[in-house]
């Protein structure tokens, strides 16, 4: 083998080494906001986009913090939960307003069905779950770094929560919480 063919092989398996770091190291989002970072930093990032830390934080159990915003022009409240050994986001769980009307419900769901297959359809996986009488029906999209999955509020008739997890941060956490560093 010539010297310009190994050199060109050994290019071609960094270059194939880079980009399979750059993917692993994918990370979710939330409105821009990569979820590869402490909650400290993820709530100055929200609050830059108009969130501001709800009353009701204060009771949220530890790994979880409360905010409420916007999201479109819906007024929601949103959920952050993150990993008490790690402190890095695991998961932003949004709760959109109920919908008095079944009509009007239905159509938002299957139009947030189409946001979230429209934004993820390329990287994931269709996840579409029916549910039996204990859990309610599920639809989202699953990809390498993470999911997207809405789901039906069962504290309301007819609310909707869209769960955003990042598969890395969560990992690391539960590889702490079960296998803590001695």
């Amino acid at each position: 083998m010539t010297t310009k063919a190994k050199r060109l092989i050994l290019m071609m398996l960094t270059i194939v080494s880079v980009l399979t770091e750059v993917h692993a190291q994918d990370h979710m989002e939330y409105m821009g906001i990569s979820m590869n970072q402490t909650i400290d930093s993820f709530a100055v990032a929200l609050q830059d986009k108009g969130y501001k830390l709800s009353p009701a934080s204060q009771k949220a159990p530890k790994g979880k913090r409360l905010f409420v915003g916007s999201f479109g022009e819906d007024k929601v409240n949103l959920t952050v939960s993150y990993g008490v050994h790690t402190h890095y986001v695991t998961d932003v769980a949004v709760d959109f307003p109920e919908e008095k009307d079944l009509q009007k419900f239905m159509l938002f769901y299957e139009a947030m069905k189409r946001v979230i297959t429209e934004a993820y359809c390329t990287d994931g996986e269709v996840v579409n779950e029916m549910g039996s009488m204990d859990v309610l029906p599920t639809y989202g999209m699953s990809m390498d770094y993470g999911k997207v999955i809405i789901s039906i509020n069962p504290k309301k008739n007819y609310g909707l929560i869209v769960t955003y997890t990042d598969q890395v941060n969560t990992v690391e956490e539960r590889k702490l919480r079960y296998d803590p560093v001695e």
